[in-house]
């Protein structure tokens, strides 16, 4: 069953729960745990991060002068969530100008063999405030201090402004997934990507749709680039996927399909994928509600159908899809 990584979400928390009791076992044991307790940092409350901040710093300064050649706590971290909980407006709004903001990029300057960066759950405020055209400083810090290592990149909403992560993609030599799939107007076709990216989280990028800036980035087709998922895209944002798919479609091979509020939009999605993505294989949709599937759809490839309904509907919407006119190649998952 698809579950949008919540198994995931559910692993590193009872994985967290875990580290913390065994580093408090006694002495031995809290330095045996402490590598695998640092190996996965997860930040659920904005006021954390001056503490955290101190202990890694803390913890670099102890590996310089000490005897031993320890590592630093922050050498053993693989994956950051940044999962702050908050609907304060007031404190989104002043976050970039808190001691947190700051202490969030001198966070990262301390893990350099970070592979995974997310923040896909919380509000987008790391960017409030920036000018326009600006880096992002997590952006840079990420650059800085991990782009040899980094692979994983969850960043909903990571801003109106190319140019705050197009430094960041580009100085990425080993990324293989790239999801920030809330970002508006941000046109894939102008994006820089590396040769290893296997899947890529398509932005909205209505701002293209009438005149494109010019030829697409010469870092596309991707070679590796094997799953892509869209989001709720507008008839406008069709003329986009159809311009990307065609550079990009012929090594695609399974597409995710979230639909939340453009229902019409499914069979003109599916109709670009026919045309443009000659070896894709599976397709799964996502359906915030139920709605009809599209009968007489034509998948002329794929052999693996996922359907995922939330909230489970009932044994009607279920037995209707028995009956649709598709290809009888087709298993279905649902």
């Amino acid at each position: 069953m698809y579950d949008r990584g919540a198994s995931e979400k559910r692993a590193i928390r009872t994985a967290l729960v875990t580290k913390r009791y065994l580093v408090r076992v006694c002495k031995q044991w809290h330095v045996l745990a402490v590598p695998f307790l640092y190996e996965s940092i997860y930040i659920g409350w904005w006021h954390v991060l001056p503490s955290l901040r101190d202990t890694l710093l803390e913890s670099e300064r102890r590996s310089r002068e000490g005897p031993d050649d320890r590592p630093a706590l922050g050498w053993w971290t693989l994956r950051l969530d940044v999962a702050i909980r908050t609907a304060n407006t007031n404190v989104e709004k002043g976050f970039l100008n808190s001691p947190g903001y700051y202490a969030l990029v001198d966070i990262i300057h301390c893990l350099p063999h970070l592979e995974t960066f997310s923040s896909r759950w919380m509000p987008n405020f790391l960017e409030v405030g920036l000018a326009v055209g600006a880096p992002s400083p997590v952006a840079e810090a990420l650059k800085q201090t991990c782009c040899a290592s980094l692979r994983r990149i969850f960043w909903p909403d990571v801003s109106e402004s190319p140019e705050r992560i197009d430094g960041l993609l580009a100085a990425l030599p080993s990324l293989v997934t790239l999801s920030h799939f809330d970002t508006p107007m941000r046109c894939p076709l102008y994006m820089p990507f590396p040769p290893t990216l296997e899947y890529l989280s398509l932005p909205n990028c209505a701002k293209f749709h009438v005149d494109p800036p010019g030829p697409p980035n010469p870092t596309l087709p991707c070679p590796s680039l094997r799953q892509i998922s869209l989001h709720d895209y507008e008839q406008s944002d069709l003329i986009c996927l159809h311009r990307f798919l065609a550079v990009q479609g012929a090594t695609v091979s399974t597409v995710y399909i979230y639909i939340k509020h453009f229902r019409g939009t499914l069979r003109p999605s599916i109709n670009i994928l026919n045309h443009h993505c000659p070896n894709l294989q599976h397709l799964v949709t996502v359906f915030r509600k139920w709605m009809p599937f599209p009968d007489s759809t034509n998948l002329l490839t794929v052999t693996y159908l996922g359907l995922y309904l939330p909230d489970q509907g009932c044994d009607e919407d279920y037995r209707v899809i028995f009956t649709i006119d598709i290809a009888m190649h087709l298993r279905m998952y649902i």
